[in-house]
């Protein structure tokens, strides 16, 4: 058996013919785990929320700071004095 946490939400696979009594208990011995993990987990999804960038802004890189500016075209990069981005793509916090 085996517990799962993404997004927030639990899954728990088992055998398909796994009693429900003998899924029911592994899941409530797993009961500490399965907080610390949603905890972990929701943490991890404020701080994804709560994350910009904003052209102007420095992203670090290998020991450096490198600017972050709009480029026309559709796609993002890097070339080796600055990151990149499309003007619709910004987003902003």
């Amino acid at each position: 058996m085996a517990i799962h946490i993404k997004d927030g939400a639990v899954e728990v696979r088992a055998p398909m013919k796994m009693p429900k009594r003998d899924i029911d208990k592994f899941v409530v011995s797993k009961e500490k785990w399965i907080i610390e993990h949603l905890a972990q987990s929701q943490s991890y999804a404020d701080q994804r929320e709560a994350f910009s960038l904003n052209y102007g802004d420095t992203v670090p890189f290998q020991g450096a700071e490198y600017p972050l500016t709009a480029k026309d075209g559709t796609r993002a990069g890097f070339d080796g004095e600055r990151f990149y981005l499309p003007p619709t793509s910004h987003r902003s916090g």
